[in-house]
């Protein structure tokens, strides 16, 4: 049995253990309370909302692809590719650094490279990924 009482700011939610005649006063002291303003609220509501479209997106997403490749082969093909490997990558450094693009570029791959070895070297295991489900 909860109990709700409204406060300007937003809500109060009072444990249920509190609402016992039988507590004595050195327990009440334990009780647990939490205030629940309207934006508070809202944000729970918009973040519900867009778990559950998500989620909805993936599932389609995922039937989509299965009867996409339901029933029938994926096809290798033997056409050479419609534009040279990293010319697109070139064209947007050119763009993004001008006259720099070929020392950028360069310094980026030895950067990835120097990462790539130490990940190899050291193997480390991946930070865990755990949700905040509220």
């Amino acid at each position: 049995m909860h109990s709700h009482s409204q406060q300007s700011e937003g809500h109060v939610i009072d444990d249920p253990n509190t609402m016992n005649s039988d507590i004595d006063e050195s327990q009440s002291d334990d009780s647990f309370e939490m205030e629940i303003s309207d934006e508070l609220r809202n944000f729970f509501a918009v973040s519900a909302k867009f778990k559950e479209e998500r989620r909805k997106s993936q599932e389609t997403k995922d039937l989509e692809d299965n009867s996409a490749h339901s029933g029938r082969k994926l096809k290798r093909s033997t056409a050479p590719p419609t534009e040279r490997p990293g010319q697109r990558r070139l064209k947007e450094m050119q763009e993004l650094y001008g006259e720099h693009a070929a020392m950028i570029h360069g310094m980026e791959t030895a950067l990835q490279l120097q990462f790539d070895r130490a990940c190899d070297k050291k193997q480390p295991s991946h930070w865990p990924v755990i949700p905040l489900n509220v």
